[in-house]
């Protein structure tokens, strides 16, 4: 019955996307695990004025908007981290194509963790 069913695959999805936010959002990091980038002086001092600190690491975060929005989202049978809001899909091409990186992608280890968790909730269901 799990088989049939998305919710652990749901599961799974939603464990690995968390860790993206985390990478994205918190930590400055893209697909490649390496920095996305540095703020210049001038958006620090805004960041600052919105009390968001004065760190330069490029944690693609300001208004909020955007991180709230990345969220699974469903198209057809696929189920993927994505935004539902257009402007913030078309905002994340940009700061991909600003910084010449893949940002959203997972990452290698991020891959390895819904691997397992795939493998581990399909072995669960075939050993009952």
């Amino acid at each position: 019955k799990i088989l049939t069913t998305p919710s652990f695959v749901r599961t799974a999805l939603l464990t690995v996307h968390q860790q993206a936010t985390m990478r994205i959002f918190d930590h400055g990091k893209d697909a490649n695990n390496q920095p996305i980038g540095v703020y210049t002086e001038a958006y620090i001092k805004q960041r600052q004025r919105k009390g968001l600190g004065s760190s330069r690491k490029v944690v693609l975060e300001f208004t909020g908007q955007m991180r709230n929005d990345f969220s699974l989202v469903q198209d057809g049978d696929s189920i993927g981290s994505g935004f539902n809001n257009p402007f913030n899909a078309k905002k994340s091409d940009w700061v991909e194509s600003t910084y010449k990186k893949e940002i959203f992608n997972l990452t290698k280890n991020e891959v390895e963790l819904l691997e397992n968790l795939l493998d581990q909730a399909v072995q669960q269901a075939l050993n009952g």
